[in-house]
Parts: structure tokens; sequence; C-alpha cells
């Protein structure tokens, strides 16, 4: 069921649930779809709407300082979270970035990789997969990619979510079905979470007993629950919780010195322009690029360093794509501009036809690989630029704190002060000579490294953000060292957990999407067995009745693909 708080006839007494859920994005509708149909009641407050709205967007506001970073961008307030911009790229943490490595302050999670590897695989379903993915060796082969000739690196593959064959997998479209249609879930619009009400006090057993929830208007719920989890997002799910100690004495949780701290991004930028002839070019763009096989699934190939350079140079991890800028003069461009004359270069018509006539090869080649074998187009390109995400050192300094500025709804907002520290640019610069290193030996081109790797100063733009705010409420085996344990409930809290990248220890270079998910199915898991079905499950949940005459669209897709999807989710 989804209604709207702004509209909806709510029970005096407020409502009650077994588990409430902070978030309606990734996190919480994993979640939300793995307990649908449990005897379990289930409600999710959700900040935003079915669409887009700038004022509920503004709530994102803050202060920013350090390495320049945007807040409100990137982030969406909305039924679906930011799964409406996510592109559907998709990738595992490496087993390195779990261990405790010496070279790495900070680092070490509480769980292994392997305590995901069943999650990872129903994250698959979750996150559209119509059929289980095959190793990245295997997938490799049949893209017809060999690994590198050089034990520092190795491929990487990233796969790109099928959900709804869209640009954007707008999980608010395609999960709506499932929500609208469970019994024991109930999804609450533009429910903003403005109070806590817990009792005990830190160091002490606590226990949140209830939270209040808004509209921008000013209409209040509270809800109360068995338990809570915060899912909504790394930077929101901090500010929350941070802000707990203006409602209960001393915050909430024995952790929470480290709210806040360790702020992470996976900076990317370009490192180097590779150049080469016309035909390698042509050649890795069939290596090294995003291109679909496999039932039409869509990949994307770098290369990453390895396990053993990285221990052995003491590096952080990172990999590398390329992009590939095409020649402006060639017939595939020409095409393009006739096609799409909005979008045309600085040249007539005429002179574009004279383009395709000079070179109508990689016109019908890329006519071919597009309309036949639904790969990307291939064509001469003018520049190969390769691009890194990072992985960063877990830095204390690096945080995000309550300002003395309050939004709309009387929560202080954010100061965000993101450090870049010199250890990103170390290991940029060396993974930048191992590529010039590799591709010289194999006559592939010169590398020509970018003059920011090594330069002494600070890092400027770069390195920019990716929106993947990781570590504030990191993980960790006690409250010393972070803020949830190992099942990502909040040390010292009996029944607050989080769900979000915040809770990550360490980042990888992988963009986290589909690790939140895999983590917040494990987390479904653990609140299946701790709530127990068995145990007394709480009377049905106090619906919440819809005006009269208010009807809330089912926009999409077809229910089928969702039952389909959770079909296979193995719970």
């Amino acid at each position: 069921m989804i209604t709207d708080l702004r509209i909806a006839d709510t029970p005096h007494g407020g409502l009650h649930y077994d588990v409430c859920l902070i978030g309606a994005g990734a996190a919480g509708i994993s979640i939300a779809q793995a307990l649908a149909g449990s005897r379990l009641s289930i409600g999710v407050l959700e900040s935003g709407g079915s669409a887009f709205e700038p004022d509920t967007q503004s709530l994102y506001e803050g202060q920013v300082g350090g390495h320049p970073m945007t807040m409100d961008t990137g982030r969406c307030r909305i039924l679906g979270g930011s799964t409406s911009e996510w592109t559907g790229r998709c990738g595992k943490l490496d087993r390195i970035d779990f261990a405790r490595r010496n070279w790495v302050p900070h680092s070490g999670w509480p769980i292994r990789h392997a305590d995901l590897a069943h999650y990872y695989r129903a994250a698959e379903m979750v996150c559209g997969f119509a059929t289980p993915w095959v190793d990245d060796a295997e997938a490799a082969r049949d893209l017809e990619i060999a690994a590198p000739d050089d034990p520092r690196l190795a491929n990487y593959l990233w796969r790109y979510a099928p959900i709804g064959n869209r640009l954007y997998r707008h999980w608010g479209r395609e999960y709506r079905p499932l929500l609208e249609a469970s019994s024991n879930v109930e999804v609450l619009l533009h429910a903003n979470v403005i109070r806590w009400h817990a009792s005990g006090k830190t160091g002490l057993p606590q226990r949140v007993e209830a939270v209040t929830a808004s509209t921008l208007e000013g209409r209040t719920i509270l809800v109360r629950a068995r338990a809570f989890v915060l899912c909504a997002g790394g930077l929101e799910s901090t500010r929350l919780l941070l802000s707990s100690r203006d409602h209960v004495e001393g915050g909430l949780g024995t952790g929470l010195e480290n709210a806040g701290r360790f702020f992470m991004q996976h900076p990317r930028g370009r490192i180097a322009r590779l150049e080469t002839d016309k035909r390698t070019g042509l050649s890795l763009q069939d290596r090294y690029g995003i291109f679909g096989a496999r039932q039409g699934l869509q990949y994307e190939s770098g290369l990453a360093m390895s396990e053993q350079v990285q221990r052995e140079s003491k590096l952080l991890n990172a990999s590398v794509i390329f992009t590939y800028e095409a020649d402006a003069a060639s017939g595939w461009e020409a095409l393009k501009s006739l096609a799409y004359p909005t979008a045309a270069p600085p040249v007539g018509r005429a002179k574009a036809l004279n383009r395709l006539v000079r070179d109508p090869g990689s016109a019908l080649t890329n006519l071919w690989r597009r309309g036949w074998q639904h790969r990307h187009a291939a064509f001469p390109v003018r520049s190969i630029n390769l691009v890194i995400d990072l992985e960063q050192k877990p830095d204390p300094d690096s945080r995000v704190t309550l300002s003395a500025e309050r939004d709309r709804l009387g929560l202080r907002k954010l100061h965000v002060d993101w450090r870049i520290n010199p250890e990103e640019r170390r290991t940029s610069a060396h993974f930048a000579r191992i590529l010039a290193e590799h591709f010289s030996r194999n006559r592939t081109g010169s590398l020509v490294l970018e003059d920011w790797l090594h330069d002494t100063g600070p890092i400027g733009d770069e390195l920019s953000g990716t929106f993947h705010h990781i570590g504030t409420l990191r993980m960790a085996s006690n409250p010393r060292e972070g803020v949830v344990d190992g099942n990502c409930q909040v040390h010292g809290v009996d029944n607050l957990y989080v769900s979000s990248c915040a809770t990550f220890t360490t980042g990888g270079h992988a963009n986290p999407t589909f690790t939140i998910v895999a983590l917040a199915l494990r987390l479904a898991d653990h609140l299946r067995a701790r709530l127990s079905e068995q145990d007394h499950p709480s009377s049905a949940p106090h619906k919440v009745k819809r005006h009269p005459g208010i009807h809330i669209a089912d926009d999409s897709g077809t229910a089928a693909a969702i039952c389909r999807r959770r079909r296979f989710r193995p719970m």
C-alpha cells in the first residue's frame, strides 16, 4: 500500500509496525521487497513523493568545505531515491577491500567478502538481472577480452542493471506494483523524520521507541516500531543520527563520536591520454568500453590493479575506464550529425554528406554493430582518455558535521569537509606508470600522463566526486572504531540499524549500489530471524486510509516483471 501523509486519514494514536524503514531508495526498497509477504508488518517513510519536487529536494542543501562537491545533486528525495538517476552500473567489492591492510589505516571490515556471496547473488535478481551472472573470467571470454599479460593488472567488468530496459533504472516505477499490492508493506510519502523518541541514554542500553514524521506543511504522525532502519542515503542517514542529540540525552549510540567521520567518495578523473594509431584505437574499443553481449546484457570493461601490486606497493584499490573522443571527420560522426541535426557539428549538411561519402565504412559498420549485434559504436578516434575511479584512505578528519543553520523542518543542515589525501595521488600516479609500461611493452601506444600526478600541491578539479557518500556510519566490531556492528546495528542501541554505503568500512573502487543491495538483503534476513515470525508478530499495522477520490496511478511497468524478479529471490 502506498499513501501520502499530506492527505491521509491517520489514526489518532499514530502508526505501529514491526519494522520501520526510513527512506525508499535502493536500500529501503530492497528490504521492503525482501520482507513483503512475510508476517512482519513493514512501514516505509519516504521524504518525497512519486515525482521530483524542488521544495523537498532542497532539504539536502548544506554547507561545503574542503574539496569541492555538491550535496543536493546526485541524491533524490523521491520514491525510488537516487535510483531515479541511476545508470544501473553494478560491480562487486573485491576481497581485499574487506581485509585489514597495514598500509591502509582504519581498514578491515568486521565481515568477510564470503559473508556477502549469497546476498550478491540475490542482489542480481533484485537489481533486475533475469539470469545469474557468469563469473568474470567466463564473461571476459565471451566478450573476447584477453587477460592482461601483466600480473599487476586485471580485467574488471561492470554490469548494467537491465530493469525496464531504460537508461535510468528507477525503482520507484519498477517496484511500485509490488509495494502497492503487498498486504504487509505500507509506504508513507512526504513523511520526513524530524524527531527521535528513545529510552535509555548513551552508555546504557538504548531503544528507539518511535519517530515523529512530518510533511513540509507541518502535518505530523508518530510512528512506533520494534526495529528501525535508516535507509536515507549516506549523508542524510548521518544527519538524522547526528540530530538525535537534539532529542535524546547524549544522542543515539555508543559509537556516535565516530558518526560523520571517515567521509569518502570514489574520486574520478583523467590520469592519462593514450596516443595510438587508427587500427589500434578501433581494436581497443572492442576490449575496453561499454557494449552488449550475452542475451543483451550490457557490460563495461576496464582495468584494475591486482591485489598483488596493491600489497607489494602499498596502494589503494583503483580501476580505469577508457573514454573515446570520435574523430569529427569520420563517416559515423557525419551520419550522426545528419540524423540528429539539432546536435550538428559546426559544418553544413553538405560537408557532412561529403564526409560520409569519403568514409562510408565506419557508418555501415556501426549500423551493423548497433542494429544487429546490439553493441556500442566503434569509430576512428582523435583521443583516448584513461579515467580512474579511486578508493580513498579512511580519514577521520574528512567528515560531515551539523551546522547552526536549520532547514524548513527545523533540522540542522550538514557541513561537509571532504578531504583528498596524498595516498590517492600516489596510487593514481603508480597505476598510470604501470599502464604506460604495459601499453609500451605491447606496442599499443604511448601514454601521456596528466601533470597533476606529479604535482605536490592540493588536488583541484582534476578529481571530482561521484555522489557515492561512503563511510560516515562505518561498520566496526566495537564503538571505538565505528558506528554500526557487522549486522549494521548501531552500537549501543537495541533496535536501530543502518542500510547505506555510509556503513562501508572502506570503499573499494566499485560503484556502491550493488553492495548496498546485498547488505540490505543480508539485513532483511537478520531482521526476519531476530524479530522471529514464530515469535508474536505485531498485530496488523494500523492502515492509513486514503483520502476519498485519491488514486495513486501505477506507471511503473507490469506487475508480472516484479513477480518474475521475486521468484528468483532466494528467501
